[in-house]
């Protein structure tokens, strides 16, 4: 298990993301975790961020836990970030080159989902999401 510290909430729920569909030994994960609409959109200032090293590290099945999240409402997004410079990848059509994926159900292959499509509720002592991440 990679363990997240996190500077916020007063809650002890445990969250954990299991992650299909990423490249071994590669790169670094990259998740936010936002608490409204607006900043789900503008994919700015989650109220959790969590970043892991994933360099060596094999397995078809990764997984992550943020520690501490508060009771709420939650979207989450997250990318692999293979290169390790920061930011998600695109082409020049927008395109995403890396790894990437959402909480909620479906395949978020063709547009990001809306808040409301994402969105999970953190309310028990331990909460668990499995993502599939896609790629083009």
């Amino acid at each position: 298990l990679l363990h997240g510290f996190l500077y916020q909430g007063t809650s002890t729920t445990q969250l954990i993301i299991e992650i299909n569909g990423h490249h071994d030994a590669k790169g670094q994960f990259i998740v936010a975790l936002f608490d409204s609409r607006e900043k789900f959109e503008e994919q700015k200032d989650p109220a959790y961020y969590l970043s892991i090293d994933n360099q060596g590290k094999e397995g078809k099945i990764r997984t992550l836990v943020f520690n501490s999240v508060a009771a709420g409402q939650y979207a989450l997004a997250i990318f692999q970030d293979l290169n390790m410079n920061g930011e998600l990848d695109k082409n020049w059509m927008g395109i995403p080159k890396e790894p990437y994926g959402f909480s909620g159900e479906g395949n978020h292959k063709w547009r990001p989902p809306s808040f409301e499509e994402a969105v999970f509720t953190v309310i028990e002592d331990e909460k668990r999401l499995k993502i599939n991440l896609v790629e083009w």
